[in-house]
């Protein structure tokens, strides 16, 4: 018995029924079994470490692993689209004062994929009159629907903590813990949406980052808004804001609402000596 050459692998989806192995003269087996070999192969998995040895029976046969895996991938496409079919017969059926069928149905619908669940909402429409937007917001409150552009930038928001976040047009601003509003890179917007999106277990592309990114700037947008707030005679320090009292210096703890965007990249110490500007003073005639 000869070990049987390797084969290229199952032909397209459409081709499965009318599928043929070359050589069949030459092969002791079927790739998909409809014609069992005369008698069983005497090579095992152990020779051939793609093929896969079936229990022993009237119509065993031993096939290539990658045979099986094909069978399987089309069993699961038939059940699928089956499936779908059955969702589709279903909607042309419903009647609009069918609540319940209709509510049941769109929870079907909601997991199948986006162009697939529109088509059974567009059938569902058809027969109910009930409209589109709706049927999406159905599905959306059961939890079923993917979050669109709004809720993955509202999420976003939450994650960078939405009070520490404007656009004011063609910039946008976050607060700095350390004290200052620093203005924010549009990379840096979109790699914690590609997170966000990420962490939802939908497909990263820059086109939904991008839209996302737009729409997290819209809803965080503040035309006209007044930066650098608060006393005008303050210093903003690294450790706080300095400002002048009676004839000394008064520390004041960073306030998010000053909108600072200005910083000294030095610490205030009350206690610090200054001996050259107290030199002058010093060396000044009486």
């Amino acid at each position: 018995m000869t070990r049987p050459d390797d084969i290229d692998g199952p032909p397209p989806f459409e081709d499965w029924e009318n599928y043929e192995p070359e050589d069949r003269g030459e092969r002791d087996y079927d790739v998909y079994g409809d014609a069992p070999p005369p008698k069983e192969p005497d090579w095992v998995q152990q020779s051939r470490g793609d093929v896969v040895p079936l229990q022993p029976g009237p119509a065993a046969v031993s096939q290539p692993a990658s045979a099986n895996r094909w069978a399987v991938a089309r069993n699961a496409v038939d059940t699928f689209q089956s499936s779908i079919d059955q969702v589709m017969a279903k909607a042309k059926v419903l009647r609009s004062n069918d609540v319940v069928g209709i509510e049941r149905l769109a929870a079907e619908a909601a997991v199948l994929p986006p162009i697939r669940r529109d088509k059974v909402f567009s059938i569902i429409k058809t027969a109910t009159g009930v409209n589109l937007g709706t049927l999406r917001e159905q599905v959306k409150g059961d939890g079923h629907a993917e979050p669109d552009h709004l809720d993955l930038a509202r999420m976003t928001l939450r994650s960078l903590g939405r009070e520490n976040i404007i656009c004011t047009g063609p910039l946008t601003w976050k607060w700095d813990n350390r004290g200052v509003w620093r203005e924010l890179d549009d990379r840096a917007i979109k790699q914690a949406i590609q997170g966000v999106i990420a962490d939802q277990g939908i497909d990263v592309t820059s086109f939904l980052v991008g839209g996302v990114t737009d729409v997290l700037k819209t809803e965080i947008f503040k035309p006209d808004h007044a930066f650098n707030l608060g006393n005008p005679e303050a210093v903003n320090s690294a450790n706080g804001e300095i400002e002048i009292q009676g004839e000394g210096w008064n520390l004041r703890p960073h306030d998010r609402q000053n909108y600072r965007t200005t910083q000294i990249p030095v610490a205030y110490d009350p206690k610090a000596e200054a001996p050259k500007a107290d030199a002058p003073k010093a060396e000044a005639p009486k």
